[in-house]
């Protein structure tokens, strides 16, 4: 048995911060990789009122992204191996998740349901509201009278909670307002109706999503701000979010317009994604990053990258300006709209640690171009012992006078 959720609403998009915490790391969630396990759209609804509508959405998806905006091939990623792969899915195209497409039999389908969302580069709820309270946020209007594990909203306090993540995948929510019928015939949303959403908080629906959270390793307190909020507090966060209405999509054909709006969301975040990670690519990367790491830099790693500094003869040249301009371009000054808008002075903190250790790695040996470093090496008066127990045996033989014509 599989049941669904859903969700659909109007659009403001999360975006991760760019110097995010190292504060996430499970087995079931590991850290992102866009050469990862993967979904790039999550499609959250209510099976008893969105099953063809978000049928058509789930299609129009993988039409688009195979033909007009295919993936990029540095951001494909690998299928989870935790679902089921459909047929026709090709590598080119999104990798999008709904749950009768891709639960598998014999599997527990509420456990899969949340590690999907937090595999999921694009959370998109349907948010619907039929005249007989039904719909994917009508529905939450029984939580008045009974409780019970709402998935609608199980999967909407997953999304939110893990966006909230520096360091997971989940960079984007796109709500869709379910305001125009699968026929094209307008259908009104009542707005009205949102205060009368229940002003306390489903405790069975949050008892599976906090046993959820903290088993993909989101820390006590971010848990327990979330089994405070209400149900009304969690839908209204959602309405909040810059989405997408049917209605005001092309009217020829508004399911399609809405994909696209949804896999440019992707195609962008793709594009960040790929200017946060860390590329080494130089012999001296690794050396990067066990800098950042002694000298307790880690969270501007992504800063680096995204300036080209990918050398510790690159940042060794940093001056002080340079600095400054830097943390200028990528809004880290407080109140700037980037990391450090929350925390000013532990972003003023953090750019005296690191105005600190670039001071102290100019007079580093391991500052200088990797080839000038190979060629001053000379230890010549070196073990010969050195020359068969060393990982670089070859390198160090070389060098002995002995060894050399």
């Amino acid at each position: 048995m599989r049941r669904r959720a859903a969700g659909g609403g109007h659009v403001m998009s999360i975006s991760t911060e760019m110097l995010a915490g190292e504060d996430c790391s499970h087995a079931l969630a590991r850290p992102f990789s866009l050469k990862g396990q993967l979904f790039h759209v999550f499609l959250s609804y209510r099976v008893s009122s969105d099953s063809e509508l978000v049928k058509c959405l789930y299609d129009k998806l993988r039409r688009v992204s195979t033909t007009s905006l295919p993936i990029p091939a540095e951001g494909r990623g690998q299928w989870c191996w935790f679902t089921k792969r459909p047929p026709g899915a090709h590598g080119h195209s999104a990798k999008v998740f709904l749950d009768v497409e891709c639960l598998e039999d014999g599997r527990n389908w509420q456990d899969t349901l949340c590690r999907s969302v937090v595999h999921s580069m694009v959370f998109v709820p349907l948010l619907s509201w039929t005249e007989d309270n039904g719909g994917s946020i009508g529905s939450m209007m029984s939580l008045h009278s009974a409780d019970r594990v709402d998935n609608v909203l199980l999967e909407f306090i997953i999304a939110l909670e893990w966006s909230r993540i520096g360091s997971s995948s989940l960079s984007s929510i796109v709500p869709v307002f379910v305001d125009r019928s699968i026929d094209g015939s307008l259908r009104r949303f009542p707005f009205e109706e949102l205060p009368k959403l229940p002003d306390h908080p489903s405790l069975l629906t949050n008892q599976i999503a906090e046993q959820m959270l903290r088993q993909f390793g989101v820390g006590e307190s971010q848990i327990a701000d979330m089994k405070r909020r209400s149900v009304k507090d969690t839908v209204g966060i959602m309405l909040k979010l810059q989405g997408v209405k049917l209605s005001q999509m092309s009217p020829d054909d508004p399911i399609k317009t809405c994909a696209t709006r949804i896999l440019q969301t992707v195609h962008r975040d793709i594009e960040m994604w790929e200017r946060r990670r860390y590329r080494l690519i130089t012999p001296t990367g690794g050396e990067v990053l066990d800098w950042l790491h002694q000298n307790s830099l880690m969270s501007v790693a992504s800063v680096l990258s995204s300036c080209g500094l990918h050398t510790l003869e690159l940042i060794s040249k940093l001056t002080s300006n340079d600095i400054d301009r830097i943390w200028s371009a990528c809004k880290l000054e407080p109140g700037g709209g980037g990391g450090g808008g929350g925390a000013p002075l532990e972003w003023i903190g953090l750019k005296l640690r690191l105005l600190l250790a670039v001071q102290e790695l100019k007079g580093d040996g391991r500052s200088r171009k990797f080839g000038a470093r190979l060629d001053a090496y000379t230890d010549d008066r070196g073990s010969v012992l050195s020359c068969i127990f060393s990982s670089n045996s070859c390198e160090i033989a070389l060098s002995k006078p002995f060894f050399q014509l």
